[in-house]
């Protein structure tokens, strides 16, 4: 498409001096192909950072699933497969400070494959006494925080 644009800019160039193109109209086709085909070289370079990161992403999965045959049948977890498997992992501060129940956001970033993000957990439907009794001991834990 590139080499399209640039031959379509020979041409009117061809015509402009011929006197077939006004230069008026010359310049105004000229401004247009140079901005079409600095257009098209960026969508060039996007696509092809994506692709560089295709097969980044590619190669390190393939990285990983040997990893995980590797060790496909051990029982134990060794701190050696630990190492081999994570990269790192975060944990964050409790919702609710000074409270024994309570939820903590914990990130597992894998060796190859980055951060992990488990699978949402499906929802639970609670009958209207157990949403009271939920409701009941979240309120006793707003009070224990405050006292």
């Amino acid at each position: 498409m590139v080499k399209a644009v640039k031959a379509a800019q020979g041409k009117i160039y061809e015509d402009n001096v011929l006197g077939k193109l006004p230069d008026a109209k010359y310049a105004a086709l000229d401004a247009q192909y140079a901005k079409e085909q600095e257009s098209l070289s960026g969508e060039i370079d996007e696509l092809e950072k994506a692709i560089t990161g295709y097969e980044q992403n590619r190669k390190s999965a393939e990285k990983f699933i040997a990893l995980v045959d590797k060790y496909e049948n051990y029982d134990n977890l060794t701190t050696t497969m630990l190492n081999e498997f994570v990269e790192k992992i975060l944990v964050h501060e409790r919702d609710r400070k000074g409270s024994i129940e309570t939820t903590q956001e914990v990130e597992i970033y894998f060796n190859l494959v980055r951060r992990y993000i488990p699978p949402r957990f499906g929802e639970v439907n609670l009958t209207p006494e157990e949403l009271e009794t939920l409701r009941k001991k979240e309120e006793g834990k707003d009070r224990e925080a405050h006292i």
